[in-house]
């Protein structure tokens, strides 16, 4: 990849005049990390110093604009021998980014989770146990002691910043402790990068959110993506914040923000849209076999007791009646879901079902129609492109390509230690 000149021109002479403090910081962290050859994102994300990557050649790059970055083998000279980038996570989830990393084929070692929920931990022990420290609170444990690690990720809580919660206080809700509690993690720790996501709404207070992060020592570049971008059938925007430390960026905060950018316009643009269909198991898995056995029995019980509601108090009715008069006057779909009512569908819960029955008429071009039951009419963002709607935790699909329903169910290459379990399901 060829560095244009904007990357370059203005920020040359910042470069060469912290080519003094980088020298030193080679020194310190030459036992600690380097990059390697299938890693040409992580090295332009991170912008490390290496020690095959001599200071010269940093100059030389700063200077040539249309010197391709030359990627030199990932080598830690750690007390073990080993050679692998150490990552850790908290707010774990299923381990997406070891996931990430295993497809990559880049070699690294998985030192550190931490996950609260039981349903994530026991996918996390089944499939990518971390080798040296297990934690269950972030909170709790940011202030104890953990492995260190040259790559640290966390996707931190997102309803302080949702646009779904309803007169938030941001930053001064009890949950963005959780945040707060990433910084203290970051700042003990100390990786050289570190990646954190979370939804579009915590733009609302975007500006103090670098604030805090950029006053650990780090250049923090964001930049907002989204998987349809790169051709998946999902849309789920999320900002995302990359931080160098700043004693081993070997590009300016400048430099660092246009090449992320430049990345991810240039992944996108090399990735050709996936139908759905192949993001999903098949219907004749055994995985969906046994969730459908699952949702049959819980919709038979729910049956037996008429469907009986949670609370006397359902404001999604109100809501649903409104939705209702909004669009009565539409003009009936001729490619609808009139035989397939929400008994056909197994749905248990008295605001699913309604949602479906009212829906369920009005949908067109119904093989692409793709919607979210676990939101009340209005907010349950319905599409009619194929494309699935931002996943939450509880999200429950309709997918009109197969005129059924479907969870949420992971890749079948993970190992589920108990399938039947409806935690493993989501």
């Amino acid at each position: 990849m060829a560095l244009p000149d904007a990357w370059v021109v203005d920020e040359a002479k910042e470069l060469q005049a912290r080519l003094p403090a980088a020298q030193n910081a080679l020194a310190l962290e030459a036992q600690s990390y380097q990059l390697g050859a299938k890693t040409r994102m992580c090295y332009l994300i991170s912008g490390c110093i290496c020690q095959e990557l001599t200071l010269s050649r940093i100059r030389a790059a700063a200077e040539a604009c249309n010197e391709k970055v030359a990627w030199p083998n990932f080598l830690i000279n750690g007390s073990n021998g080993s050679s692998a980038l150490r990552v850790g996570t908290d707010c774990s989830g299923l381990e997406a980014p070891v996931h990430a990393l295993r497809s990559m084929g880049l070699l690294h070692k998985h030192v550190f989770s931490c996950e609260i929920n039981p349903a994530p931990r026991t996918m996390i022990e089944a499939n990518c146990l971390p080798e040296e420290a297990f934690m269950d609170d972030v909170i709790v444990s940011s202030a104890g002691a953990v492995p260190f690690m040259h790559l640290y990720v966390a996707g931190f809580s997102c309803k302080p910043f949702s646009m779904l919660h309803n007169k938030t206080k941001l930053l001064e809700e009890k949950e963005a402790e959780i945040f707060k509690a990433v910084l203290r993690r970051i700042g003990k720790i100390r990786p050289p990068c570190f990646v954190l996501e979370n939804v579009k709404g915590i733009q609302r207070c975007m500006e103090k959110v670098q604030s805090m992060l950029q006053d650990l020592g780090y250049i923090v570049a964001v930049q907002l993506m989204d998987p349809s971008s790169l051709g998946e059938p999902l849309l789920q925007p999320r900002f995302y914040f990359i931080g160098l430390r700043t004693d081993v960026a070997a590009f300016p905060a400048g430099a660092s923000r246009h090449i992320l950018q430049h990345i991810w316009t240039e992944l996108g643009q090399a990735n050709e849209p996936a139908p759905l269909a192949q993001r999903l198991l098949p219907s004749d898995h055994p995985l969906v076999s046994q969730h459908q056995q699952f949702r049959r029995a819980r919709w038979s019980q729910a049956a037996t007791l008429a469907f009986p509601t949670r609370s006397p108090h359902m404001k999604w009715k109100e809501l649903h009646d409104e939705w209702k008069a909004k669009h009565c006057h539409a003009a009936p779909s001729a490619f609808s879901f009139r035989g397939c009512s929400a008994d056909d569908l197994f749905l248990h819960l008295p605001r699913e079902r309604d949602v479906w029955d009212k829906l369920r008429t009005t949908v067109g071009q119904a093989d692409q129609f793709v919607c979210d039951l676990s939101q009340s009419l209005g907010r349950n963002r319905e599409r009619t492109d194929g494309k699935v709607p931002t996943i939450t935790p509880g999200s429950h699909l309709i997918l009109g390509s197969e005129g059924s329903s479907a969870a949420h169910i992971p890749t079948p290459q993970d190992d589920f230690p108990n399938p039947k379990d409806p935690r493993s399901h989501f």
